[in-house]
């Protein structure tokens, strides 16, 4: 169920109670799921393509969240641990260095 239009601002528990607990959850599924996707496809499909830049790993990560998500990442480590396996199981790519930023395909 929606919360109906009270043509009112929400109050500070109904902020505290309802929507603030509903946008951690989004957060965490944005930094768990939507963003290691995105960041590991962007690499990916850069390194293949050879078209993106050669810079630091942060660099990378932070060019994604800044121009496809506006986003400030709450654990950079945990996003990156993510990224790495996501790139090595779905992509074949291996990070062997990350400033700058070096990937060696894996040949299976």
């Amino acid at each position: 169920m929606f919360i109906k239009n009270l043509n009112r601002d929400v109050t500070e528990n109904e902020y505290k109670c309802k929507l603030k607990p509903h946008l951690i959850v989004m957060n965490g599924y944005m930094e768990n799921y939507i963003i290691p996707e995105v960041v590991a496809f962007y690499l990916a499909t850069g390194f293949y393509n050879s078209c993106v830049y050669d810079e630091s790993f942060i660099v990378h990560i932070n060019t994604v969240l800044a121009g496809f998500f506006n986003y400030e990442i709450k654990n950079a480590g945990k996003l990156m641990n993510s990224v790495k396996n996501l790139l090595l199981v779905k992509y074949g790519l291996k990070i062997v260095g990350d400033k700058p930023l070096r990937l060696s395909k894996l040949w299976y």
